[in-house]
């Protein structure tokens, strides 16, 4: 009897086939990019020479989207990484007697210093604002009835502080 239910279950097992085994369920969409450190290296290399993050993904062969979540990281800091390294081979090419190196390495020295100065002067400090005196609903109609009849034939009729005709003060 033993023997009967284990055969059983050996058959169900194999009349389901392929969609009995786990974990090897087709998904829906693209399959997942696979990311590599040469890829990577790609994406900071373009991203340093100046390429336009839309480009980059087309060269890539992948969306706008798909590259920010993948390369993110690179994207941010992958220019700078890039013109430091050429900097510094600029430098040590300049230092190993490289003359147009030198001069490359002057010039760009000096145009920082310049973009430096010109960025601390465009931006001066704002001039601080005066406070803003708040006046609620209730003084604004106090201060309209102060002055309601000013400037119309009303005249002083309308204006409570002004003395009434036929009133007596005390």
């Amino acid at each position: 009897m033993v023997e009967r239910k284990a055969r059983g279950k050996a058959a169900k097992a194999k009349s389901r086939g392929k969609a009995a085994k786990k974990g090897k369920r087709k998904s829906a969409g693209r399959p997942e990019i696979k990311v590599t450190a040469s890829d990577r290296e790609k994406v900071e290399i373009l991203i340093g020479g100046g390429m336009a993050v839309e480009e980059i993904a087309a060269a890539m062969d992948m969306a706008v989207n798909s590259l920010k979540k993948h390369f993110g990281a690179e994207l941010k800091r992958g220019r700078s990484r890039k013109q430091a390294a050429m900097l510094e081979a600029m430098f040590k090419a300049g230092v190993g007697g490289n003359v147009s190196a030198q001069k490359a390495y002057m010039q760009h020295s000096l145009l920082a210093a310049a973009d430096d100065k010109v960025q601390g002067a465009a931006e001066p400090a704002p001039a601080p604002r005066a406070p803003r005196a708040y006046q609620g609903k209730k003084d604004a109609a106090q201060e309209e009835a102060m002055t309601a009849g000013a400037g119309t034939e009303w005249g002083s009729d309308l204006d409570p502080l002004a003395p009434q005709p036929g009133v007596k003060p005390n």
